[in-house]
């Protein structure tokens, strides 16, 4: 079964009271009893579909019809437990519609997932039931965001991360909410720029603070790592903080900066791709630093030991060494003051800012490939043109 969180089925006993015998479909007369009887063995038969990765003509026909057997119960006058149990059994039935067809069922899940949170505190078999529809309903909203289903329109965000915030909030300590953060911030990437930063931004403001409170450690860390990455969304356009250690008595001066265009490269010396591009970023530097170009490396995870004999021994190529200034994060987080990486969140390597002659950063989001062309456009610019953020999906919580 393709669930978000992996959550198998219930196994489904008969409602209290009711006989499972052979009964035929009942009439429009037929007692509450009846109804509940017949719908009870309807959504035993229909089990052995609901694993299908899809269905089609009869099965689907045979779900759709136990689903509106479960609405004309539902439009009746019927007590919490009654309609707790049929909510349980149409949210089951819909969960396996919406995974069939993602854009078809999903409005109607959403519904009966409503309806059943509800009861989950006075209900708590409910508990089961409910998880698996919100993670389909995660997974659902995901399938639209990557342009398979309905467009999501932007207003319709919120309405999402509420939905995740929420599930999140009752599945705190499992693996199934981190699963759910990890699964839809996967599809954010497939979203249009714009789109993708206004997205994560909502999440990351919702879902930073709830870490952030949290009495585990490894949960505020990653709080502060959400935190750094909506003020890496919101950077672009606006001054950044760069400062730091170059070691344990030498600290970066801004004002050596100034008027320069700056690249910022966010790197470590066991990262495989810093490396490969190492010797290009070189040569680049030394292109342009006659023009009015500085790169201030950053080494966001290493100790300063580790770095300095790095810069030390490390050649590239044709005797190609690192010349330029690095800030070596692990010591200011030693001192207990702010990290550049963790002032923005950056955990993947290598991460490269390109900041104006202005001091306004120009992008979070700098390719190797096209950096010459940055450069040179920004060489050329009296002020820094704004430009979308473009960060790919939010970080995998602990």
């Amino acid at each position: 079964m393709l669930l978000l969180i992996g959550i198998p089925l219930v196994a489904w006993a008969c409602f209290p009271d009711v006989a499972c015998a052979q009964q035929a479909a009942p009439g429009p007369d037929a007692s509450l009893k009846d109804l509940l009887a017949y719908t009870d063995k309807q959504v035993g038969e229909c089990k052995p579909l609901l694993g299908k990765p899809r269905a089609q003509g009869e099965d689907l026909e045979k779900v759709l019809a136990v689903v509106s057997l479960c609405d004309r119960i539902l439009e009746g006058e019927v007590n919490d437990a009654t309609r707790v149990w049929v909510l349980r059994r149409k949210g089951v039935l819909l969960e396996a519609l919406t995974r069939w067809q993602p854009g078809g069922y999903a409005e109607g899940l959403k519904k009966v997932a409503d309806e059943l949170e509800v009861f989950l505190e006075s209900h708590p078999k409910a508990v089961p039931t409910w998880t698996a529809l919100a993670a389909t309903i995660i997974k659902s909203e995901a399938y639209r965001l990557r342009g398979g289903g309905q467009r999501v329109e932007t207003t319709e965000y919120d309405g999402i991360i509420d939905r995740l915030y929420r599930f999140i909030l009752r599945e705190e300590d499992t693996e199934k909410g981190r699963n759910a953060i990890r699964y839809l911030s996967e599809f954010v990437r497939q979203l249009p720029p714009a789109k993708r930063d206004d997205f994560l931004l909502r999440m990351v403001r919702v879902l930073a603070p709830y870490y952030q409170e949290s009495e585990f450690l490894g949960q505020r860390l990653y709080g502060e790592e959400l935190a750094g990455l909506g003020r890496r969304i919101e950077l672009t356009g606006n001054k950044m903080f760069l400062e730091g250690y170059f070691d344990q008595d030498n600290k970066l001066d801004p004002r050596t900066l100034r008027g320069k265009v700056v690249l910022v490269d966010f790197w470590e010396t066991t990262c495989a791709p810093c490396m490969q591009q190492m010797p290009d970023l070189i040569r680049i530097y030394e292109q342009y630093k006659p023009l009015g170009f500085e790169i201030v490396g950053v080494a966001a995870t290493e100790n300063q030991s580790t770095v300095r004999i790095f810069l030390q021994s490390k050649t590239f190529g044709d005797g190609l060494r690192m010349t330029w200034p690095v800030i070596v994060d692990a010591i200011a987080a030693g001192k207990k003051e702010k990290t550049v990486s963790g002032e923005y969140g950056v955990v993947a390597f290598p991460t490269m800012f390109l900041i104006g002659r202005d001091g306004n950063v120009i992008s979070t989001d700098i390719d190797i490939r096209t950096l010459t062309q940055e450069i040179d456009k920004a060489l050329d610019a009296k002020s820094a043109p704004a430009r979308p953020n473009r960060p790919e999906t939010i970080p995998s919580p602990p």
